[in-house]
């Protein structure tokens, strides 16, 4: 038999986390850097669509748990009664 080996754990190398801490960063302070031109006066407030994103994503989230909860059946919805077979 082959040796199995133990799968790693990690969902992702530390490395690549780090990498995207730093794009996270550096797209943030780019923010108040470049200029921008915006339609609506919101717009042009900073990190704008970096809080609109993240609120459109826990919306997203919330709806989809709320939906699951109304459309989801119980465990046993298709189990028959003893006897009814």
């Amino acid at each position: 038999m082959a040796k199995q080996t133990k799968p790693d754990a990690k969902f992702m190398p530390i490395g690549w986390l780090r990498a995207l801490i730093a794009v996270c960063v550096l797209l943030a302070v780019a923010e108040f850097i470049v200029p921008r031109y915006a339609y609506f006066a919101l717009e042009a407030m900073p990190l704008f669509f970096a809080i609109f994103g993240f609120l459109a994503f826990g919306a997203l989230i919330a709806g989809s748990w709320l939906l699951g909860k109304i459309v989801t059946r119980a465990v046993d919805y298709y189990d028959t009664p003893e006897g009814d077979a």
